[in-house]
């Protein structure tokens, strides 16, 4: 026994002399992978206010990544695969000055690689990584089943073959993998019922009251999620986060064609406040952006002619969605010409919420009696003029 309990004792020695030294103000992540091949690439992320921004990216090599930064507080960051022989769903892993983060894996099933870290934070991480495991990895093989027979439909297209015989399989594979995606955050949600109210718990019902707004269809326990966020003492209903989840949970009811425009207090790069009001008597066009989103981006110059063609009967209201240092930023840099304002809100709340803003670029037209007379989504060359003419002409 006394020689068992020296091995134990050698074994962790050995394993606390392994782990590398990290300074004081910044992480370490490194990645030890088997059967992964020296080609995939590893984009690490980090969210900021609902929003995914790269922080850095590596590339596989002999079983191993790394990613190291300074830092100056517990911060969750994502590894994001751009391989198609990965699943394109975010892994989250947390990391904090001076702390080490282990990365292991078997295969390609990367919703099952374990992360070892001595922070609370991934320990209730892994806690819920545990609890679906099973039904990670059945998600990871259907999904990448789906994604190959894909790739044989579409290259056999046009042959003198039964194409719709693969096309009938993937779609098969594709909505029983979307089945157990459903069941897999169902399965989380259960958990988290016994979990600790902690940081990871907020999070994650954060996360899911935003997939369970925007694509009700993928998440449908909505009043799962709602029992879970009742428990929520008022001070964290109250703060930031909390009000964020209420917006997703108990969206409002939206801004339809023919309804009286919603008006909020939006702000310049300049910290100057104003409202839609200031703009009445006149036709508006809302430009909701995002400086992540390259249509939005292209879709700058068109919306500038239009502002100067309709000058004194139209005028264009770019309202960002990023947070307020991106956003400032960008313009400033950029010189963005107009109104270039934001409500500083979270991410699809406020403004956003009450016109149904989904994705970008989104655009809404109202009256200069303050109707809103169209709303549509996405950008082409020459779309904007074709639907600004519709109403102006």
């Amino acid at each position: 026994m006394k020689l068992v309990k020296l091995f134990a004792i050698v074994a962790v020695a050995l394993l606390a002399s392994c782990t590398p030294k990290v300074d004081s103000d910044k992480y370490l992540i490194e990645g030890f992978l088997k059967s992964t091949p020296d080609s995939v690439v590893i984009k690490l992320f980090a969210q900021n206010d609902g929003r995914l921004c790269r922080v850095s990216e590596d590339t596989v090599f002999d079983g191993r990544f790394s990613f190291s930064d300074t830092i100056s507080d517990v911060k969750q960051l994502f590894l994001v695969f751009f391989d198609d022989r990965f699943v394109p769903v975010k892994f989250p892993v947390w990391v904090a000055p001076g702390k080490y983060v282990r990365v292991s894996g078997e295969d390609n099933v990367h919703l099952t690689w374990k992360v070892t870290c001595d922070l609370a934070e991934q320990n209730d991480q892994n806690t819920l990584q545990e609890y679906v495991v099973d039904a990670c990895r059945e998600f990871t093989l259907l999904y990448l089943e789906a994604v190959a027979t894909k790739k044989q439909w579409m290259a056999k297209m046009g042959e003198d073959i039964n194409d719709s015989v693969l096309l009938e399989k993937y779609r098969s594979l594709d909505a029983t993998a979307m089945q157990v995606l459903t069941r897999k955050m169902e399965a989380e949600i259960e958990c988290m019922a016994t979990m600790p109210r902690s940081r990871v718990w907020m999070t994650t019902l954060l996360e899911y009251a935003m997939i369970a707004n925007v694509n009700p269809e993928s998440l449908p326990n909505s009043e799962g999620l709602k029992a879970l966020y009742n428990t929520l003492p008022d001070e964290v209903k109250q703060s930031e986060e909390g009000k964020s989840i209420y917006h997703f949970l108990y969206p409002v009811k939206g801004i339809e064609v023919g309804d009286d425009m919603a008006d909020a207090t939006l702000y310049d790069v300049d910290g100057g406040t104003h409202t839609f009001s200031e703009l009445a008597g006149r036709y508006i066009l809302l430009d909701f952006w995002s400086t992540g989103c390259g249509w939005c981006i292209k879709a700058f110059p068109e919306l500038n002619e239009i502002a100067r063609a309709y000058a004194g009967r139209l005028e264009v209201v770019s309202l960002s969605v990023d947070t307020k240092q991106e956003w400032t930023e960008y313009v400033r840099k950029n010189a963005l010409e107009g109104h270039q304002w934001n409500e500083l809100a979270p991410q699809f709340t406020g403004l956003a919420a009450q016109y149904k803003v989904n994705s970008y670029p989104h655009y809404v037209l109202i009256n200069p009696e303050g109707k809103v007379i169209a709303k549509w989504s996405g950008y082409g060359e020459g779309y904007l003029w074709k639907n600004v003419k519709m109403y102006l002409e």
